[in-house]
């Protein structure tokens, strides 16, 4: 199990945990970690096959309780949308009428799309229900891709 960092966890004026991080220095962490061959050494899932047909359309996201989590509410204000409805109707609209780029994990075996003019990201399943749907910069995508060994469908 890694090791907490007290300094990569920001906390605010009360103590409580927040996402009010410093995004250079997350970014650097990152990177860091992009670089380590140690990171990724006994991570290869060349030999599963890459599903190319990646669902045309999606649902919404596969239980409702996951638009009530912190997870998602953070990513809901973050993308601007105000409430869970429109968070999971732009989900959809993303998926399917958007410009970007699919993709297919052969780590998780879902389908992911990014584009990145507008740094939007979604993860869907093959029974086309939205997994989550987030905002990630290039540097943030790019570990993403790696880590997630995303091939371009």
């Amino acid at each position: 199990m890694a090791e907490f960092k007290e300094s990569e966890h920001p906390r605010d004026k009360d103590g409580k945990f927040t996402d009010k991080s410093n995004k250079k220095l997350n970014r650097d962490i990152k990177l860091k970690l992009l670089k380590s061959l140690e990171f990724f050494k006994n991570r290869n899932f060349s030999n599963i096959e890459v599903d190319r047909d990646y669902p045309k359309e999606v649902y919404g996201f596969a239980n409702n309780k996951l638009l009530t989590t912190p997870h998602h509410i953070k990513h809901q204000k973050e993308m601007g949308y105000k409430n869970s409805k429109d968070y999971e109707q732009g989900a959809i609209n993303f998926w399917k009428n958007e410009k970007g780029v699919y993709y297919y994990s052969r780590a998780r075996q879902r389908f992911y799309k990014y584009d990145e003019p507008t740094k939007r990201i979604m993860v869907a399943n093959k029974n086309k229900t939205i997994h989550t749907f987030y905002i990630a910069n290039k540097t943030d995508f790019e570990v993403t891709k790696r880590w997630d060994d995303l091939v371009e469908i």
